[in-house]
């Protein structure tokens, strides 16, 4: 009977994310695009988007560094064959998947230490901003801006939690 519970509330939580994720790139789309919808839909959207993804933090980030690992294999595809997805005439730059690539794995380093501990209030804004960069770095396909703000995003909770634990312990040095 539990295991029966465990599959049912881990397929709950997967279509609830597979909503969620439709209602984010839906009012994306609406914001940002010209559409039947006045763009103030889209950014309600994003919005109503938004704060599901701060109610449900504590949730999603044990989850994050699986799902930046499979971004980790499709960079990976990109740099060894030059183009995303199936379609061949679709060229990536190496280089540029290259670095994406490269922001995805210290990203991935980092969402890993701030998964295996309690949130705080920096965690907190710095996974928010880690989602707005996210989405800058998808919206704008690619851009390299939001892809480097990810991991500076993830650095900023990891940095502050090295300095309370050295505080916690009674250091004054970082290490």
């Amino acid at each position: 009977m539990a295991e029966a519970r465990n599959g049912l509330y881990i397929a709950g939580a997967l279509i609830l994310f597979a909503g969620w994720l439709c209602l984010s790139v839906a009012g994306a789309a609406i914001a940002f695009s010209k559409t039947d919808y006045p763009p103030f839909v889209g950014w309600v959207a994003l919005a109503v988007a938004g704060a599901l993804a701060l109610v449900t933090m504590d949730k999603w980030v044990k989850a994050l560094p699986a799902i930046l690992g499979l971004s980790i294999l499709n960079a990976l595809l990109a740099v060894w064959r030059g183009y995303i997805g199936a379609d061949t005439s679709r060229h990536f730059p190496r280089g540029r998947a290259a670095l994406i690539l490269i922001t995805l794995v210290v990203s991935s380093f980092l969402a890993n230490t701030v998964a295996s501990r309690k949130l705080n209030p920096v965690d907190r804004v710095a996974l928010f901003a880690f989602l707005v960069s996210q989405g800058w770095a998808i919206a704008g396909w690619p851009s390299l801006a939001g892809f480097i703000c990810m991991p500076c995003c993830l650095l900023i909770a990891w940095g502050h939690e090295r300095v309370q634990r050295s505080r916690r312990c009674g250091n004054t040095r970082v290490e």
